[in-house]
């Protein structure tokens, strides 16, 4: 009894939303019931009181069970389709306790090119290697130099560790120098907080002094350490972009790899060492499941997801026989008529709906290439807005993302808005970044770069419009001199008009040897006289109209050629803009780390307010 009443207090609805369906059930009731009263040749002639004394009753009882039938119908799918449950299966979760926490040194000694292209490229490229053959269990990752900060705690989702590899640089770091003891102590503190007894720490370095092998042998206690070394005894000089090669003093740095205080390290430790080889190897000795006895690390999660008992699909067993008497002749028809009462749209439903969302078939399309059919396949804005981005349509692009409303969802509004040439909105859009995070450098940036290109674009217009006022038909300018006789000075009327087929630059030329070419053309260059010379020319036309009709024809083809020529200036005009504003949006830098510099600048900050922060000694080197 007891388990009764527990059950029935846990009793609710997966889905209660499909009971709206309950709602019809009146309204069918309601309809069948006029319809037989309708259909009846005696309610024509009969008044509806009397109708129910009056005609047999059995044979509206029968004619009524089709609707019948179907109300019950319709009370046991809306029950099914909600779900209901009252019991709560224990599904125990069994997690494979494999937790590797991956240490790789970014200090400058690592931008040595002793084994090309260089120690640093060499070395991520094997952690990608590491990361694919990472199927099962947990990863991290952290990075140091003169301090460590971590890329990414301990997750199953390996894909995006490494799209943020080939970000990782020593430029990153905000503290030079080595510390890997700071990295081992924040690899331990991951493994604990995720509560993992027995873990792996790999370090992917070119070195380490005597000190620190006897400060990591005293750290390492409990966790498995393999070393990967990277570099060559001989060593390498270290580049620094723009810079030339780091120098101590006035000699050039060779950053070479000990390997005798990591073999110090492996023989304390008991850790596994080995050389950064071309195959697979390396990893594979560093990594074998050996070192842990993975066959007994499988745990219990400490938690019991709600797996409840659906109980909805027994009450379709009682729709079978209802679906069997529907077979009656003339039974179907009339419960299909009853469904076409209110039909509802029909949507496509593809193969892959039943084993994907639509998100998951986007990414897939956009791991593939095709961002168009990415973009029209997501539900999600934000990756819809990323995909349209990437497939070049930057209006739906901003307008996915102006449903972000958070700084970086401005700030891709405001490249996509730029992207499609609206440059102003897209200003807008980097105001309202910076409004909901003043230090957000990247809009800050793009923001004054976009200002720019409308001033460039501005002086492009003046140029354009002061060229075609130079290029103006010799006949109208004849009829301004005519018409602005007894305004301009002599010297003026009596100059010949400008050439229209030399370029805007020979004439700023000439114009610079004479004064009064100078003066035309400043004249001719302003906008208050470009408005002026357009009333006269129009004064001018309707005089010669009155005067002399024949000749309006002959004013009216210079006129249509000129229109023809402002036409192709503005097209040339707009793809010259177009031009610009490709070569601006090109000067906007691609930084990748940009995000990540942030963050460990902000740590490291914060762990100098709070005293946290040690320094390193005075004989440690930088690099």
């Amino acid at each position: 009894m007891s388990d009764f009443i527990v059950e029935l207090s846990q009793f609710h609805f997966l889905r209660p939303y499909w009971l709206l369906l309950l709602l019809l059930v009146p309204v069918i009731y309601h309809w069948s019931k006029h319809y037989h009263e309708q259909s009846s040749s005696w309610a024509q002639a009969i008044d509806r009181h009397l109708l129910g004394y009056l005609l047999e009753q059995q044979s509206v009882k029968s004619s009524r069970l089709p609707f019948y039938l179907v109300i019950i119908s319709l009370l046991l799918t809306a029950i099914a389709l909600a779900g209901p449950v009252w019991k709560k299966i224990p599904q125990p979760v069994h997690k494979k306790e494999d937790a590797l926490v991956i240490l790789l040194d970014l200090s400058l000694s690592m931008q040595s090119n002793d084994i090309p292209p260089s120690r640093l490229i060499k070395a991520q490229h094997k952690l990608i290697d590491i990361l694919d053959q990472r199927d099962q269990g947990q990863t991290a990752l952290v990075v140091y130099a003169g301090d460590a900060h971590i890329v990414a705690p301990l997750t199953d989702d390996t894909h995006t560790i490494k799209a943020m590899v080939p970000a990782l640089s020593p430029l990153l770091m905000p503290a030079l120098g080595s510390r890997p003891d700071l990295a081992l102590k924040l690899a331990q503190q991951l493994l604990k907080d995720g509560g993992i007894n027995e873990g792996r720490i790999l370090l992917i370095t070119d070195g380490i002094s005597s000190e620190d092998a006897n400060e990591l042998s005293d750290i390492l206690k409990t966790h498995h350490l393999s070393v990967l070394a990277v570099g060559t005894p001989e060593g390498g000089p270290i580049p620094i972009p723009e810079q030339g090669f780091l120098k101590q003093g006035q000699e050039i740095v060779i950053a070479k790899m000990e390997l005798e205080p990591m073999q110090e390290l492996a023989r304390m430790t008991g850790a596994r060492l080995a050389q950064l080889q071309i195959d697979d190897s390396d990893i594979h000795y560093l990594l074998k499941n050996e070192i842990l006895n993975l066959n007994a690390t499988s745990r219990q999660v400490e938690r019991e997801f709600d797996q409840w008992q659906e109980m909805g699909p027994w009450l379709l067993l009682l729709l079978a026989p209802l679906a069997a008497l529907s077979f009656r002749r003339g039974w179907l028809l009339s419960i299909g008529l009853i469904f076409l009462i209110d039909p509802s749209p029909a949507f496509a439903f593809g193969w892959n709906d039943l084993w994907q969302t639509r998100d998951q078939q986007g990414a897939a399309a956009l791991h593939e290439g095709d961002a168009k059919r990415a973009a029209e396949l997501f539900d999600s804005k934000a990756w819809k807005a990323s995909a349209a981005y990437q497939a070049g349509d930057y209006q739906n692009a901003a307008k996915n993302f102006a449903t972000q409303d958070t700084a970086n969802g401005h700030y891709n509004r405001g490249n996509a808005l730029a992207k499609a040439g609206q440059l102003k909105e897209a200003i807008a859009a980097y105001e309202q970044a910076l409004e909901k995070a003043p230090q957000h450098e990247d809009a800050r940036f793009n923001k004054k770069l976009v200002e720019q290109l409308i001033q460039q674009q501005q002086q492009n217009q003046e140029n354009g419009q002061n060229s075609e006022d130079d290029q103006q038909n010799p006949q109208d300018q004849a009829a301004n001199d005519q018409q602005q006789g007894a305004q301009n000075s002599p010297q003026q009327s009596d100059q010949d008009p400008p050439n229209s087929s030399q370029p805007p630059e020979q004439q700023n030329a000439e114009s610079g040897e004479d004064t009064q070419n100078s003066t035309q053309q400043a004249d001719s260059s302003s906008p208050n006289d470009t408005e002026s010379t357009r009333e006269n020319t129009e004064n001018s036309a309707k005089q010669s109209q009155t005067e002399k009709q024949p000749e309006s024809a002959q004013t009216e083809q210079p006129e249509a050629e000129a229109d023809k020529t402002a036409m192709m200036q503005a097209d040339a005009q707009s793809d010259e803009q177009h031009q610009a504003m490709e070569q601006w949006l090109r000067r906007i830098p691609e930084d990748p780390g940009g995000l990540l510099r942030r963050k460990f600048n902000y740590q490291y900050q914060q762990r100098q307010l709070e005293n946290q922060f040690q320094p390193p000694q005075e004989n440690q080197p930088i690099w």
